[in-house]
């Protein structure tokens, strides 16, 4: 078990090194619930095809994440948020 955490994540380090690189991404966390939230820039469209392009990749790294949620950065004090990561703009379950 414990090899298995620490493969995991080695997976989730790669995972968001590789994920921050994207140019429209401001930042992405890995929470506890193994969920990606990757912070971007609105520009008022829904972001629930750019959540599954990141699931792509989460597969291609073999990552056990599950969920993608993509945030408007700079909201996480926003009133309208709809997480602690800010207002959500698009997700994708990844299955």
């Amino acid at each position: 078990k414990a090899e298995k955490t620490v493969n995991n994540d080695s997976i989730s380090k790669v995972v968001l090194e590789v994920i921050k690189k994207e140019p429209k991404v401001k930042d992405a966390v890995i929470t506890e619930a193994n969920v990606l939230y990757v912070s971007v820039l609105s520009d008022g469209t829904n972001r629930d095809g750019y959540a599954s392009y990141f699931c792509e990749t989460l597969r291609e790294y073999k990552s056990t994440i599950e969920v993608v949620k993509i945030v408007e950065f700079g909201t996480m004090d926003s009133k309208n948020k709809d997480n602690a990561y800010g207002v959500l703009l698009g997700e994708s379950r990844c299955k």
